[in-house]
This record gives C-alpha cells, sequence and structure tokens, in this order.
C-alpha cells in the first residue's frame, strides 16, 4: 500500500518530517528577527538564565526524590520509633529547589510577556507612521 500524501493545510505547505530547507530562508527576515531580539540584550541573557535554572531545578527535584525514598523514607519504615528530623530537612531543601525553578519560570514568562508586548507596540507605531506616510503620498497624487 503507498503512503498518504502529507496533508495540506491553508496555506498550501504540507508536513516536512523534519526536513528544513534552509535555502529558502531570507536571510534579511532573519537579520531583522535577530534585530528585535538584540534590542533586549539584557532581557534575553536573564530569560536563558531563567531557563536554564527551571531546567536545571527539575531535574534535581526528579532526582532528589528517588534520594529521598532511598535514603530516608525507606529506611524510617523499618524503625519502631522513626526520628523524622532528617526527612523534613531534605524535604524542605526540595521545597526550596522547586520554588526556585518555579520563581525561574515565573520571571522568563514576565520578561518575555513585557518584552513581546514592547516590541509589538513599537511595530505598530512604526507601521502606523508609514501607513500615514504612503497615505499622505495617495492622496497628494490623487489631487
Amino acid at each position: 500500500m503507498p503512503p498518504m500524501p502529507a496533508p495540506k493545510g491553508p496555506g498550501g505547505g504540507g508536513r516536512t518530517h523534519g526536513k528544513v530547507n534552509f535555502k529558502a530562508l531570507n536571510k534579511n527576515t532573519l537579520k531583522r528577527l535577530l534585530g528585535y531580539l538584540f534590542r533586549y540584550k539584557i532581557a534575553f541573557s536573564l530569560v536563558l538564565v531563567c531557563i536554564l535554572v527551571s531546567a536545571v531545578t527539575t531535574v534535581l527535584g526528579a532526582t532528589f526524590l528517588q534520594t529521598i525514598i532511598d535514603d530516608y523514607v525507606t529506611p524510617l519504615m523499618v524503625q519502631q520509633n522513626p526520628v523524622l528530623t532528617g526527612l523534613i530537612k531534605v524535604i524542605i531543601t526540595m521545597a526550596g529547589i522547586y520554588a526556585l525553578g518555579t520563581i525561574a519560570a515565573l520571571v522568563q514568562g514576565l520578561l518575555m510577556a513585557k518584552n513581546t508586548d514592547t516590541t509589538v507596540i513599537r511595530e505598530e507605531s512604526t507601521l502606523g507612521m508609514l501607513w500615514e506616510i504612503i497615505c499622505r503620498r495617495v492622496s497628494v497624487s490623487l489631487v
């Protein structure tokens, strides 16, 4: 049975299946997008740091959970009078790790929202000025 053709969307394109035609990328568009990015160097750097912190804390939390179960919970289950101070300290540490990751993700989201909004407003005002210039030229040529 022959394979089914890829479905076409409203734009006429189908699935790329992981293949990207880099020759078709417009270099001017890429330069323009990088220009938007470099206007916010500090915020962009902070976002990258927040992404890294969030990812590291997620991994740490998952591996820390295994350590808690193996080193604290399992031994406590066989003791007659378990002492929970060590377990409580580890749980508080784990909560701090998760809190740090959550704060990093929150800061990242806020920075991205602020910078996106600022960029959209800036571009809308630029497009508005261009539209006024075009309208003036058209109205002058029609008179």
